[in-house]
């Protein structure tokens, strides 16, 4: 706490904004003292979090956007590694903060916990990349231990639960029993879902190029072992996960990526990003490997991710221009994509090659087809991982052939990296739920205007908040900001012109962030 206290007042001092407007023009000694404290230790109570951040909020002028990204980022961090993270390894994104000090925290129960994982595990990736921090590695291979639980609780391989909660009765639809070795009593939610498994897989993904390498090698082997049981779960049900009841497909867990040679749209791309990221994390049993190594150069061959458009009227690669699809939906095309053609770019360094230009044509033209919808979304994550694909020229000349067409792609970049950046500054401090009715009357709208989400990048844009009371005690974690903060720091979008001419009071590095404050 103190180590925490002393960054935030370093951080502050260095901004100018340590008590506010009043004292930019000379901080010092004086404004160190006066940064905000945070609550001791032994006090995680809702009202001790909320003076906290409502004191940063002040000593940063009252206004959440003129808070420094990385500031924010950090903050965040902080408060999830605080109220979020469970004994047994594991994020739970939405938590009941005690009304009193000496209390505890209560995690509450949910449909996707398992894919938020998936989810932060390539946030902690990003950020390792970004900053080359140790301890970031260790909270990572933490994670994978959390991770390991998942599966561990299902009794099947390679199936995972949506949600495991220490308890010795079911909560809600937690609802099946298992019993930890050394005698907690657990309940897990099962009948996952195919976004549950894609999400796990950009996580795995993103750990496979980006911090694999340094992890020890016991956290490799666990990584390897975990998402290779994944894969050969899917393989070997046809792309389907089968669950644990005498191994019916669960509902929402077809993931057949073609049918009668024709590939199945958002299937195809959730197919190859699993086939590419298990080729990255092999596993140990050499059949299981052979099964898996089949189906990627069969997978490769057939590419029923693309299909060309002069034989197919079905084109797969197109679906996220759809507009009867969900935010959710292209969501998660547009990170399976982005994702596998990351993988594709890392084995061709490691391997002293060249990108495969057809891969990266292929797997491009998916996100440029869904790029034709980000505007209206104001989704910072997916408008990142448009840009940082095309970041490249090389890159961006494979996807998009035609010159002129090029021309417009990086005006809409531009369009679309300070639209991602203006969302990430829209983010507040406050990440309690208040008391209010869900409003749909246009949009899209930016963070401060709707209710604290698990992962907001999965919401449809034209939902609000119209508040109606206080804050309830109820607390999201911030996975989604750093997913998208991390990524941009990660490639380096946060230099771009289209970032630094309108947004450059937010985007400074003041101290390494290597600083985990406790």
């Amino acid at each position: 706490m103190k180590r925490h206290s002393r960054f935030l007042a370093a951080w502050l001092v260095a901004a100018g904004v340590v008590a506010g407007p009043a004292l930019a023009a000379s901080p010092g000694p004086a404004a160190a003292a006066a940064a905000p404290v945070p609550p001791p230790p032994e006090d995680l109570s809702a009202p001790g979090l909320r003076a906290y951040q409502d004191a940063l909020l002040t000593a940063w002028g009252g206004d959440h956007r003129r808070v420094p990204l990385e500031a924010k980022a950090l903050h965040f961090e902080w408060v999830l590694w605080r109220y979020h993270a469970s004994p047994w390894g594991q994020i739970q994104p939405t938590a009941t903060l005690p009304a009193t000090p000496g209390e505890p925290v209560r995690f509450e129960p949910g449909a996707d916990v398992s894919t938020w994982n998936g989810a932060f595990l390539a946030a902690l990736s990003h950020r390792y990349a970004a900053t080359r921090d140790p301890e970031t590695l260790e909270r990572i291979a933490g994670l994978l231990e959390g991770l390991s639980r998942y599966q561990e609780v299902t009794g099947v391989p390679g199936l995972v639960a949506r949600c495991v909660l220490a308890a010795e009765a079911p909560v809600g639809k937690v609802d099946r029993p298992w019993t930890a070795p050394d005698g907690t009593r657990f309940h897990w939610r099962g009948v996952p879902a195919k976004g549950t498994y894609n999400q796990l897989a950009v996580g795995y993904a993103a750990l496979a190029v980006h911090a694999y390498a340094d992890l020890p090698e016991s956290a490799q082997r666990r990584a390897r072992r975990d998402f290779a049981a994944l894969a050969t779960h899917l393989v070997d049900g046809g792309w389907r996960i089968r669950g644990a009841d005498q191994g019916r497909i669960t509902r929402y867990g077809n993931l057949r990526p073609s049918f009668l040679g024709q590939g199945i749209p958002f299937h195809a791309q959730v197919a190859w990003l699993f086939a590419a990221t298990a080729r990255r994390l092999p596993p140990e049993d050499p059949d299981a490997r052979a099964r898996l190594g089949a189906e990627y150069q069969r997978l490769r061959a057939s590419h029923p991710f693309y299909e060309s458009p002069w034989l197919h009227l079905v084109r797969p690669q197109r679906v996220g221009a759809n507009p009867l699809i969900g935010a959710n939906d292209r969501q998660h095309v547009v990170a399976a994509s982005f994702s596998a053609l990351a993988l594709e770019l890392d084995a061709a360094a490691r391997e002293g090659r060249e990108p495969d230009p057809e891969l990266v044509h292929q797997l491009g033209r998916s996100l440029y087809w869904s790029a034709r919808r980000l505007p209206e979304l104001r989704n910072s994550l997916a408008n990142f991982m448009w840009a940082a694909t095309v970041a490249d020229p090389d890159r961006l000349r494979a996807i998009v052939p035609d010159r002129a067409e090029r021309a417009r792609v990086r005006r809409q970049v531009a369009t679309l990296l300070d639209q991602g950046v203006e969302q990430l500054r829209r983010f507040p401090l406050d990440r309690f739920i208040w008391q209010g009715v869900g409003i749909r009357e246009g949009g899209p709208y930016w963070m401060d205007e709707y209710r604290p989400d698990n992962y907001v990048w999965k919401s449809e844009p034209d939902r609000a908040m119209r508040v109606t009371g206080p804050p309830t005690r109820i607390h999201r974690a911030a996975i989604d900001y750093l997913h998208a903060y991390w990524l941009l720091r990660q490639a380096g979008l946060d230099g771009a012109p289209a970032v630094t001419r309108r947004h450059g009071e937010v985007l400074a590095r003041r101290l390494p962030a290597s600083a985990y404050p406790d």
